[in-house]
């Protein structure tokens, strides 16, 4: 039964072709390259943002996101998707540390525990409201493709216009 499989496995097994093992041992490879990638970036990032100001490493960071996304949409090699992955957790490092230093910037000093708090409850329930709106999607589309991948190529397009939308927002004055 191929429904239900985890995300990163179903997808490598479909679109890249790798056994069920190699696959799950690649997911957790993976894993570890982005959270590298946001360990090495976050500290240096915060400097980044004081030298060079908080939204231009915030659209820096979200046009980075959108390159590693848009890569994992055409990748079919393991490098290449490590390349995406490591592109993705210095996106994630950097976008945190500048998004939070902006954050810091613009609240009120007299109520910027309630507004930091509010950033906070935004951040993770985004991860939230994706993931269950991301199942929405995939396995429907997957069902109906029956393919392990379909759903999860069209969430990551999808995630790619988000962030090119963003870049768009980020590069205006508003």
């Amino acid at each position: 039964e191929k429904w239900g499989w985890p995300m990163g496995p179903a997808l490598l097994m479909d679109v890249v072709g790798m056994e069920f093992g190699r696959a799950s041992r690649f997911v957790g490879q993976l894993s570890l390259v982005l959270g590298v990638g946001v360990l090495v970036l976050s500290l240096p990032a915060g400097r980044l943002a004081d030298r060079l100001g908080r939204r231009p490493l915030v659209l820096a960071a979200s046009l980075l996101a959108a390159a590693g996304t848009g890569l994992i949409l055409v990748a079919r090699t393991e490098p290449m998707l490590f390349l995406a992955g490591a592109m993705l957790g210095v996106a994630v490092g950097a976008w945190q540390s500048a998004n939070w230093a902006l954050i810091t910037d613009i609240v009120p000093a007299a109520h910027a525990a309630r507004y930091l708090g509010l950033a906070n409850i935004a951040t993770a329930g985004g991860s939230l409201v994706g993931r269950s709106a991301g199942a929405l999607l995939v396995d429907p589309l997957n069902r109906l493709a029956d393919s392990q991948s379909v759903g999860y190529l069209a969430l990551y397009s999808l995630t790619l216009v988000m962030f090119l939308l963003a870049t768009n927002e980020l590069g205006t004055d508003g």
